[in-house]
């Protein structure tokens, strides 16, 4: 991310992404749209306003895990699960309640699916869009504050990408299963 410093630099600078964290804080003071915002993390003795600190202590207690995180830790990506977070799944899936319950017929589910796992590609290809790529050539000339925080970059490129990969084989497995239960009801062939 670009930042411009106190004397007008423009630098290239690693900033924590919370979405991408096993935690979650709050903001010591409210940060609105359009308005520009100061956050530090940790004290420090220069700074003059306590409510511009957020505390390094965060708290991540044992039962939290990883909203976004690689698909490759999943051993699990069998249909409804897809080697996805279980949290990530299900944030989106609780967004469709009025529209799927526990009774719903295991054909409007896996449409759901389908629609669930569309969202999730839509949101994370635009997030990987963002992600432009450095040349190596570029690479080479970078401070190693920047190199570090093309390499987080990287890292972030890697897990966007497995997730939309789980994505299109979630996708492709619901439609399967999709077929086979159409097949099943109306004696059709796939």
């Amino acid at each position: 991310m670009k930042i411009q410093f106190a004397d007008g630099a423009l630098k290239t600078c690693l900033i924590p992404i919370a979405g991408f964290l096993n935690h979650s804080f709050r903001m010591s003071r409210p940060c609105h749209a359009e308005k520009q915002c100061y956050l530090s993390y940790g004290n420090f003795s220069n700074i003059d306003g306590s409510q511009d600190v957020c505390s390094d202590e965060f708290d991540a207690s044992s039962g939290t895990t990883h909203m976004v995180r690689g698909t490759w830790f999943s051993d699990n990506h069998s249909i409804f699960h897809y080697g996805l977070p279980a949290p990530l799944l299900n944030h989106f899936r609780r967004a469709r309640e009025d529209i799927l319950d526990a009774d719903s017929p295991l054909l409007e589910k896996l449409k759901i699916e389908i629609e669930i796992l569309e969202d999730l590609s839509l949101t994370f290809s635009g997030m990987m869009e963002n992600l432009s790529e450095v040349d190596s050539e570029s690479r080479e000339n970078m401070d190693w504050d920047v190199k570090l925080a093309e390499e987080y970059k990287n890292l972030q490129r890697r897990i966007i990408s497995s997730i939309l990969s789980s994505c299109y084989a979630g996708s492709k497995l619901v439609e399967d299963e999709l077929c086979k239960s159409l097949a099943k009801d109306d004696g059709s062939p796939c």
